[in-house]
């Protein structure tokens, strides 16, 4: 499935927003439980035509493998795009970590369409247009629902369709830091050490089609010509982190 910055620009945008797990705060509980967030973001044109309509009544921890399946087939879209956020990489206080993670992945999405580095796309949007959708109104959020479950199942089958689908390079291990990196390196400015370590530690910006990878190629570009600082980079993660850089 598609990341942010594959979709299609439109004039008209709907994100669905839903959540899997049950640890959103402090606590020992296991990894099965962690809290994560699944953004479902879909163009107008998606919109539109996407049927059947799926509605918050669809539960998939309810539903038989088979019409999980066929939820997630309708998904397989130009125009639809997925990003997941892992409660580990938010910086909230315990107490307002699910609304952090919910609000971080609204920031992804308006980054990628008002970002400075995307002013072609910018100009084809309306934020005074922009309005919030309850659970009961919204009309497609069952297909949010699914994503979620199967984001967040630790079973063969949810594993096995994330491989089919290769959902996991739409998961984001440090939303927060990974987008600020991302923010200034955009705007042409000399991102902070320690940030670029932290995204050169991560074996995941190695990995074709991941969001890091993404990242890291237009790191690469803004250190076009900056060899000596680069290298002084590299060196810093493979002290920090000798074995991260082996996934290159």
């Amino acid at each position: 499935m598609r990341r942010l910055f594959e979709i299609e620009p439109d004039e008209f945008y709907r994100l669905y927003v839903d959540e899997t797990g049950s640890r959103f705060g402090a606590g020992s509980r296991p990894a099965q439980e962690e809290g994560r967030v699944v953004g479902l973001l879909m163009t107008g044109r998606a919109d539109s035509r996407l049927r059947p309509r799926i509605d918050s009544a669809f539960h998939a921890a309810e539903a038989t493998p088979g019409a999980i399946d066929k939820v997630l087939a309708q998904l397989d879209s130009n125009d639809v795009a997925v990003l997941g956020l892992r409660l580990a990489g938010s910086h909230a206080a315990s107490g307002d970590a699910w609304l952090a993670m919910v609000v971080e992945l609204v920031q992804w999405a308006l980054r990628e369409e008002f970002g400075r580095a995307r002013p072609d796309r910018a100009a084809r949007l309306d934020l005074r247009k922009m309005s919030i959708e309850t659970s009961a109104t919204a009309p497609c959020l069952g297909y949010a629902d699914a994503l979620a479950y199967v984001f967040g199942g630790y079973a063969s089958e949810s594993a096995n369709r994330r491989a089919t689908l290769k959902l996991d390079r739409n998961l984001l291990f440090d939303p927060v830091e990974t987008r600020r990196l991302w923010d200034v390196i955009s705007l042409g400015d000399a991102p902070a050490p320690a940030s670029v370590a932290s995204l050169l530690a991560q074996s995941r910006a190695y990995l074709s089609g991941t969001y890091q990878s993404h990242i890291l190629h237009d790191l690469t570009g803004f250190y076009s010509g900056r060899g000596e600082t680069w290298q002084a980079l590299l060196t810093l993660v493979n002290v920090t982190c000798p074995r991260s850089l082996g996934h290159g």
